[in-house]
């Protein structure tokens, strides 16, 4: 997200600096000058707001709930393999099951970590 946020800053950074420039060939008078930058910069800071709007986090169910679901989609197709005795590479089933470990190891620890931070910030 703050990759897209610097883009979009250096992006309107060039443009803003090219309008100045472009205005100060072609107005003669200041109030026209002015009149006309304050338009562009009311009809800017509406598209700029829409932007943010755009790109913030969506306070969607998926969005909350990415990992938990993934987890639980790796903890069910490992017990079926293993509860059916499905036939399936050794060398693939231990590499399934080391990345199932992982994700419950990252999934529970990174939990506790916000909860920790959370602690340290209310503190």
């Amino acid at each position: 997200m703050s990759k897209l946020k610097a883009i979009l800053a250096l992006l309107t950074g060039n443009i803003v600096k090219d309008i100045g420039d472009a205005f100060d060939k072609n107005f003669t008078s200041k109030d026209e000058k002015n009149k006309t930058l304050i338009e562009l910069e009311q009809k800017y800071n509406e598209r700029l707001k829409i932007i943010t709007e755009m790109t913030e986090d969506p306070d969607s169910w998926l969005s909350k709930n990415v990992r938990p679901l993934c987890l639980l989609i790796a903890l069910g197709t490992l017990s079926v393999i293993m509860l059916f005795d499905i036939q399936v590479n050794d060398y693939l089933l231990k590499l399934y099951a080391g990345w199932t470990g992982s994700m419950i190891t990252l999934y529970f620890g990174a939990r506790e970590i916000v909860k920790l931070v959370k602690r340290k910030r209310n503190s």
